[in-house]
């Protein structure tokens, strides 16, 4: 069969017989041989052609119609094509009756607005394929211009289809700023399509003419590229050479967009594992730039960043003034820097404030903060929100030790990550599984989720920032189930990411561990000593009164072992 099972080619091969008349001559004796091979030599070799010459068979105004409906898209709503085909409205209505009776395009309506569909893609590329590029580019201008009006109230939704227009009409700084709306829409729901939006928002405005605009919005797309990478795990030197160039572009003029670069490349470089205190750092530069560039939602927005990154650091009253700043700030905030944040920012303040309280002590005023947390979270039926209400949860039990919290924890699904979640998502369910199984003493069952999450960071790049908690959670489990030996050597391992990543919380954690694993070897009393002593000086530094009853306990083991 030439349709080689196709059936849009069977049924065009079929429409072609008897619209061609082949079969005509055909008596009551039917088909001899040689008129069938007369019949298949007369039939197109390829469904392209048969709708090729279905298209040239056509005649005005139905032709022109056709290419305009090509041009417009797989969909063509009626008031668009009244409008790039305004010259022909005397006779728009009998040309589309004819599209419809020659089985090219299809009516239907869309919200009750009329519309039309080609009755299969093949067509549509075909008719467009057929015209002249000169002509294609003329009209996808009209068509990006109509469809600007026609969706003015859906632009954030219809952004990258008037993108995808500007694009083939050769207006390139149009369609990357449309393709820039598309991105930051979409940001929220899918950081990976985002980046790739950015992507090409970056790369359509290198060879375009230099001018404010132009820079401001390249200098931008490289700030969204590398701030959403940390999810995407995007690599260092890229990190490097995005912020670099984003940077140069930027510094000509618009500080408040270097700023946000500067916070962008501070958190890729701490989630890429390199050092917290460069977080930190990125961020008082940011601070100190221009004070005209410091109104009360800025100033909020960069606080905001610095109190995550002194969480991370360890550096815990520092966090919490940041923190006390930002959440004043917090209705100042703009929507570009919203936009630039991509995800909700009260609830992001809220479950950061969580994590500096829990680590302090102060297990009160953590819970008040919880709640809001978690109201929100069902309130909003937003899954990334939900996700953070239920790891604050965690991260409170575990801290305070709360068994009874962790049983409901559990008991709330926090499970396996799905397949589904990004790779960023999947890290952080299997650590709140890990820490719940941990708070819970299910050792084993601790440890085979943070080597889950070792394992996928592993694969993906993503969420390094979480590989020193991980092996402290992994020497605690080996502790947990007297494996001292493999308890001393992931603490270690702990030790040396932590020291790395500045992640102080991490260090003390890692050095109780080795104190608690050393104890139980003959003759290394001096050696856990020496990790409790540094572990004390860590618990002064950060403020993390949550250890010091684990640090008691092992100062009380090393006390009770010695000679």
């Amino acid at each position: 069969m030439r349709s080689a099972g196709n059936p849009f080619f069977a049924e065009e091969l079929a429409r072609t017989l008897i619209e061609s008349a082949l079969l005509s001559d055909i008596g009551p004796a039917g088909v001899s041989p040689r008129r069938l091979e007369q019949i298949e030599r007369a039939m197109p070799d390829t469904v392209q052609a048969i709708i090729g010459a279905k298209v040239d068979r056509l005649g005005e105004p139905e032709k022109t119609l056709l290419q305009m409906c090509a041009i417009i898209g797989k969909e063509i709503p009626m008031a668009v094509i009244e409008q790039v085909a305004s010259h022909l409205r005397l006779v728009l209505e009998r040309g589309l009756a004819g599209l419809c009776q020659a089985g090219l395009i299809l009516a239907q309506s869309d919200a009750g607005k009329r519309c039309f569909v080609f009755r299969h893609p093949i067509i549509q590329e075909v008719t467009y394929s057929m015209q002249l590029k000169v002509r294609r580019v003329s009209l996808h201008l009209a068509v990006a211009q109509v469809m600007q009006t026609y969706y003015r109230e859906r632009l954030d939704e219809f952004a990258g289809l008037i993108a995808y227009h500007y694009e083939a009409a050769q207006e390139f700084s149009i369609a990357a700023q449309h393709l820039a709306r598309a991105a930051r829409w979409i940001g929220t729901t899918d950081s990976a399509q985002a980046v790739k939006l950015w992507r090409k928002v970056w790369d359509m405005l290198q060879d375009q003419p230099r001018s404010a605009t132009t820079d401001s919005l390249r200098a931008l797309a490289g700030g969204r590229i590398v701030y959403l990478g940390w999810r995407e795990g995007l690599t260092l030197d890229e990190v490097q050479r995005l912020t670099g160039e984003a940077l140069t572009l930027a510094a000509h003029g618009d500080a408040r967009l270097v700023q946000l670069l500067l916070f962008a490349r501070g958190r890729m470089m701490q989630s890429s594992g390199l050092a917290a205190d460069l977080y930190v750092d990125s961020l008082h530069e940011a601070l100190a730039l221009s004070p005209a560039t410091l109104d009360a939602g800025r100033r909020a927005t960069l606080n905001l960043a610095l109190s995550h990154a002194h969480a991370w650091s360890g550096l815990l009253e520092q966090g919490l003034a940041a923190n006390d700043i930002a959440l004043d700030g917090l209705t100042a905030i703009d929507q570009f820097d919203r936009d630039f944040i991509g995800f909700n920012i009260e609830q992001w303040a809220m479950s950061i404030r969580v994590r500096l309280l829990n680590r302090l002590g102060r297990f009160d005023e953590a819970l008040s903060w919880i709640k809001q947390v978690t109201a929100r979270a069902d309130a909003s039926g937003d899954p990334v929100m939900q996700q953070i209400a239920r790891h604050v949860y965690v991260d409170y039990a575990w801290c305070k030790g709360d068994v009874p919290l962790a049983l409901e924890c559990e008991r709330h699904s926090l499970g396996m990550a799905s397949p589904h979640m990004s790779p960023y998502s999947q890290v952080f369910e299997h650590c709140s599984r890990g820490f719940v199984q941990l708070t819970l003493s299910n050792y084993q069952v601790a440890r085979d989720a943070f080597r889950a999450a070792s394992s996928l960071i592993a694969q993906t790049k993503v969420a390094v920032e979480f590989e020193a908690e991980m092996l402290c959670g992994l020497a605690d489990c080996c502790l947990g189930l007297g494996e001292y030996t493999q308890a001393a050597e992931m603490a270690r391992l702990g030790l040396e990411k932590a020291r790395a990543q500045t992640n102080r919380v991490a260090q003390c954690r890692a050095l109780i561990a080795i104190a608690l694993a050393r104890q139980a070897e003959p003759d290394s009393a001096s050696q856990a000593q020496s990790a409790l002593g540094q572990a004390q000086q860590l618990i002064s530094q950060t403020g993390a009164v949550f250890l010091l009853e684990r640090w008691q306990h092992s100062q009380s083991l090393l006390c009770q072992s010695a000679p």
